[in-house]
């Protein structure tokens, strides 16, 4: 039986801060100040302001008293309601039975809507380009709880390859990563990966796995990831995770150029496209083979 594919929602704090940055913007649109919005629909200025700075939710009928006294055109009211509904008790509840840690689900939203992933992780094998096997073999070796449910949501990851055109994604990989797959993993969980490693990047014309050859003159010191994006309002930004937090740095922070140089440095030195998915093709050839 194909396990459910259970995508991971925006976090409540994200939602509330969406809907009341919106709210503000038609207030100031208006010429309303906090106080006029208040009395008109009924509550004191506190209320609004919790509400417009994302520290409080807002229930469906102070939201719609809030679309008639603005006066919002239909279609944007619909997509207030849509953030709204992160208040809703069994959205609320759906959230805490995720497993993801809440500090990565923003990661996990902006990945969606990035429109280029660059992504160096050493030798180590990313989520995005995990196979089921693989993962279920990582999380049981670990002895983690909800197993099913941790694969579930990591596969959910993985539709950002189906989108049409989908982003261009790069991850980029040390030598020793697949020599360490290959030589200490079971030969069908390595196969497995290898062969959904090459799926990926030939169905998938915007996918690269780049591999970082042994002779190689240097490697960054510590994993990271780019995550750039067309959108106007949102910045293009660095990232490195941790079993317990998260370092992001955005392009406004100098730093963050840092992060550039050595994503092109190091890229230059990689094997092409071409070459590295024949490396990957040729590492599944001796898994496949009975002397392993």
């Amino acid at each position: 039986m194909t396990t459910p594919i259970r995508q991971p929602p925006p976090s409540l704090r994200t939602q509330r801060s969406r809907l009341g940055s919106r709210i503000l913007a038609w207030r100031t649109a208006r010429g309303l100040t906090q106080v006029e919005l208040a009395d008109g629909i009924g509550c004191k200025q506190p209320k609004v302001q919790k509400i417009e700075s994302g520290k409080a939710g807002t229930r469906p009928d102070d939201l719609e008293r809030i679309i008639e006294v603005l006066d919002i055109p239909h279609a944007d009211a619909d997509q207030l309601r849509e953030l709204n509904q992160a208040n809703d008790p069994s959205a609320r509840r759906a959230e805490r039975r995720m497993i993801t840690p809440h500090w990565f689900r923003e990661i996990l939203e902006r990945e969606q809507a990035a429109t280029e992933i660059l992504s160096w992780t050493g030798n180590r094998i990313p989520g995005l380009l995990q196979s089921e096997y693989y993962m279920l073999a990582q999380f049981q070796a670990s002895r983690q709880e909800r197993v099913t449910d941790r694969v579930a949501e990591r596969k959910a990851r993985q539709r950002l390859f189906d989108a049409c055109p989908g982003p261009r994604a790069v991850f980029m990989l040390e030598y020793s990563c697949v020599e360490k797959l290959v030589y200490g993993t079971k030969a069908s969980i390595a196969t497995d990966q290898l062969e959904h490693m090459i799926r990926i990047v030939e169905t998938h014309p915007t996918a690269e796995v780049r591999i970082l050859p042994r002779d190689a003159a240097a490697y960054p010191d510590e994993d990271f990831t780019i995550l750039r994006f067309a959108q106007p309002d949102l910045l293009d930004f660095a990232y490195q995770e941790s079993k317990v937090k998260l370092i992001t740095v955005p392009e406004s922070q100098d730093e963050f150029a840092s992060y550039e140089e050595s994503w092109e440095a190091q890229l230059a030195a990689t094997l092409s496209r071409d070459q590295s998915l024949q490396y990957l093709k040729e590492w599944a050839s001796r898994c496949a083979t009975p002397a392993r």
